[in-house]
């Protein structure tokens, strides 16, 4: 699938960052810049604790006490926010592109990861009494 069509946005999944055969990011004169880079690793650490640190404060706010289950639930709505990103080329290079197009597909990528975090849940909670 190259690109994600939709009357308001389309999300083009061909226009990753350049990696090499060994799928590490390429630097350099045709890949992305140690400035890019380092934005994207600072994005990455800011998304992941924007994520784990809300759910926990909620979970404080609404069960105080705390519990493993929402440990569990932060590591996962991190790891499939992370999966469903790269899939989407959320952590590439900006530049020429519109706020609106990037608040669009960071949207999407939010939306897919809800869904999927939502699909394990009904699974493992109709699964349980079986088990």
């Amino acid at each position: 699938m190259k690109s994600f069509k939709s009357p308001l946005y389309t999300i083009d999944y061909s226009n990753r960052m350049p990696r090499d055969s060994a799928g590490s990011l390429q630097i350099g004169r045709h890949g992305a810049s140690r400035s890019d880079h380092w934005q994207i690793s600072i994005s990455k650490v800011l998304d992941a604790t924007i994520i784990a640190s809300t759910l926990l404060v909620a979970a404080l706010v609404y069960r105080p006490g705390g519990d493993i289950k929402y440990n569990m639930a932060a590591l996962l709505a991190v790891t499939f926010f992370f999966l469903l990103a790269e899939i989407a080329g959320l952590y590439r290079p900006w530049r020429g592109e519109t706020f609106k197009r990037q608040f669009f597909q960071i949207l999407f990528v939010w939306a897919e990861t809800f869904f999927v975090l939502l699909l394990l849940a009904y699974i493992f909670k109709t699964i349980a009494p079986v088990i």
